[in-house]
């Protein structure tokens, strides 16, 4: 995997493109489409992969890395063994407003549970310049601050997913990361979720 710690190219990769590739059909039937593939195909928010084309990018486990005091490679059962939470009604709103899937439940572990698994690096209560990147085995990206993790609602509603609609995630890679109140929840809807790195803002001399 690609560790990319670098503070303002990280802030730039999610603003340039809405939603991650994609054949919205998931294996297991896990995902709905929520427009026909003729709509979807050209979509200017979808980075089209083939179906076929798929099975590579699959992630089994998710490293967390970077400024934490204990580094993980955290699989399935592992996520499992953290506090369970569930949702229902998600829809993956692009940034241009279209909705590009829904789903009627879901099932995963808060991201902050994850990072207080791993514990942030800190020197002190007040060392909270950190950002948290997800990272998916295709490159894609969406960032985190401390604060929306810590400090704001944000926090309570970043999900590591491993069911959706009843089912394994199949075809989208066991974990999927979402903020399920984001306003559009495109940009932060990481499928094939393998990393979760942290970094302390560093000022260059």
């Amino acid at each position: 995997m690609k560790h990319l710690p670098k503070f303002i190219l990280v802030l730039l990769v999610p603003v340039l493109s809405c939603q991650q590739a994609v054949d919205t059909s998931v294996a297991g039937g896990t995902m709905a489409a929520a427009s026909t593939a003729s709509a979807n195909e050209g979509h200017g928010c979808m980075k089209r992969i083939p179906s076929g084309d798929t099975t590579s990018y699959i992630s089994h486990s998710i490293e967390v890395y970077g400024d934490v005091e204990t580094p993980l490679t955290m699989g399935l059962e592992d996520l499992r063994s953290l506090p369970v939470h569930q949702g229902a009604d998600f829809d993956v709103i692009c940034q241009t407003g279209t909705k590009m899937s829904e789903a009627g439940s879901f099932k995963g572990a808060l991201l902050r549970d994850v990072l207080d698994k791993a514990k942030l690096a800190q020197e002190n209560h007040k060392d909270r310049n950190f950002y948290i990147v997800a990272q998916a085995t295709d490159d894609y990206m969406a960032t985190f601050s401390w604060a929306e993790i810590y400090n704001l609602a944000v926090g309570d509603s970043t999900f590591i997913l491993y069911e959706v609609d009843g089912a394994s995630i199949g075809g989208k890679g066991e974990f999927m990361l979402i903020t399920s109140t984001d306003k559009k929840t495109g940009p932060r809807h990481v499928y094939w979720l393998s990393g979760i790195g942290v970094h302390k803002v560093r000022m260059e001399s």
